[in-house]
């Protein structure tokens, strides 16, 4: 909850928030975990917590872990941050959040790779995307 306090003071008070662009890359981002969970069913990590024990509203709930959703998109967030500062905060942040998740035996390591990797990825094509067309319209 802290995490997204920050983020949504800090990313609306900077001068330059485009809204349409972090929409669109978090969009990009659940379009291909989407495509990742379908394709590359990897099973829940042992000692996870079993469906009738936890709210799932999701049809592939005992494969919806790689990448990781939750850590990808707060990475998203993070990366979308202009002041080097805040963005660094941002990230420290999500890992801590990201490792909470692997000692919860909720998400393997790998999960966290593929979640932050993918959103790293979008948020290079997003950007080079922003600077060849002037921004996005």
């Amino acid at each position: 909850m802290v995490i997204l306090v920050f983020f949504t003071v800090t990313f609306f008070r900077q001068p330059k928030h485009d809204v349409s662009r972090l929409l669109i890359a978090l969009g990009v981002f659940y379009a291909l975990r989407g495509l990742f969970l379908f394709f590359l069913p990897i099973g829940m990590p042992h000692g996870a917590a079993l469906l009738a024990e936890r709210f799932i509203f999701y049809p592939y709930g005992t494969h919806a872990y790689f990448p990781g959703g939750h850590f990808g998109i707060l990475m998203i967030m993070a990366l979308s941050l202009v002041k080097r500062w805040q963005r660094l905060i941002m990230i420290v942040a999500v890992i801590a959040f990201g490792l909470g998740t692997v000692l919860a035996k909720t998400h393997y390591t790998a999960d966290l790779l593929g979640g932050g990797l993918l959103a790293y990825g979008i948020m290079l094509w997003s950007k080079k995307k922003e600077r060849l067309s002037g921004g996005f319209s």
